[in-house]
């Protein structure tokens, strides 16, 4: 079901027929992340569910904050929290599949960089900078310190400043390998929105601009009203991509635990979501763009 809805709404998207779906979008997103509370009440055993729990919260957070830009429309800085949202997702899911060692290096990391914040002098350009705690050495460093600080430290004695050496797609193909859910929401969620954010992050014309759609060759000489409807089908896009990718996450939870009746409440979301849709099953015939979403089984 979920692979097919998605198909369906890539194909929507393309050919700029979200924007009518706006005000459903944004309540299935905002639906979907109200059981982030509901799993975070629960009474939990296992540890790596523990774990994930602050990464759910965030996610929680993050919504608020992306329906909030979306409402101002400011839909180029709620792309950029959707790379948060997007990546805190595939951690939480890879921690649940991940090995032990790599398990481990999660917390490693947080040890070192709690550490850095005691000692956070740099030089770069001829300029050093930074505080450090009067005194610090003379603080006794435990064992799980030590050893964070050795982890991510490089042989030149610089900070690795990536918890994992996996990327993200490297993250979401062990996901894959060790998991039934369908992967495919966060490669293409992962895809769409993650290469968008970057752009903007990094400060690029096309990052500045793109949710505009002055870069989209159907959008040349659109007035105000069209703009304003690209900039609604972006956002509404993003809501149901996000709360979709949430669901996908929640699917590998139930693998762990039963939390089955927060899937089918999950999963009721997402029909009634989709029989919106059902009418434009058929909307690309005429676009200038056509979908693709398959999986081509053998390949990597």
């Amino acid at each position: 079901m979920l692979c097919g809805a998605f198909e369906q709404v890539i194909l929507m998207y393309i050919n700029r027929l979200f924007n009518r779906h706006y005000s459903q979008a944004r309540r299935y997103f905002k639906q979907q992340n109200k059981y982030i509370d509901i799993f975070c009440e629960l009474e939990i055993s296992d540890e790596r569910l523990k774990t994930i729990r602050p990464l759910l919260i965030s996610c929680y957070e993050l919504s608020r904050s992306i329906i909030l830009l979306g409402d101002k429309q400011y839909s180029n800085e709620a792309t950029i929290l959707s790379r948060a949202y997007i990546e805190r997702l595939v951690n939480a899911a890879y921690l649940l599949v991940c090995d032990k060692q790599e398990y481990k290096n999660w917390y490693l990391y947080t040890y070192k960089q709690e550490y850095k914040i005691l000692d956070n002098v740099t030089s770069k350009m001829g300029v050093t900078f930074g505080s450090k705690l009067i005194n610090i050495d003379k603080i006794q460093l435990d064992k799980e310190l030590e050893e964070a600080i050795k982890h991510y430290t490089s042989q030149k004695g610089r900070d690795i400043t990536f918890w994992t050496s996996k990327s993200i797609d490297e993250r979401i193909k062990i996901i894959h390998e060790r998991s039934e859910i369908a992967y495919e929401i966060l490669i293409a969620t992962t895809h769409i929105f993650y290469s968008k954010a970057s752009e903007a992050l990094h400060g690029t014309l096309y990052g500045c601009a793109f949710h505009i759609g002055i870069f989209d060759p159907t959008m040349r000489n659109a007035d105000d009203y069209q703009i304003k409807r690209y900039m609604d089908d972006e956002m509404a896009f993003m809501y149901y991509s996000l709360g979709t990718l949430l669901h996908t996450v929640f699917d590998l939870i139930n693998e762990k635990i039963d939390i089955k009746d927060i899937i089918s409440q999950m999963k009721n979301d997402l029909y009634r979501i989709t029989k919106r849709f059902e009418s434009f099953s058929s909307c690309g015939t005429g676009g200038s763009f056509r979908a693709v979403f398959e999986k081509n089984e053998g390949k990597s």
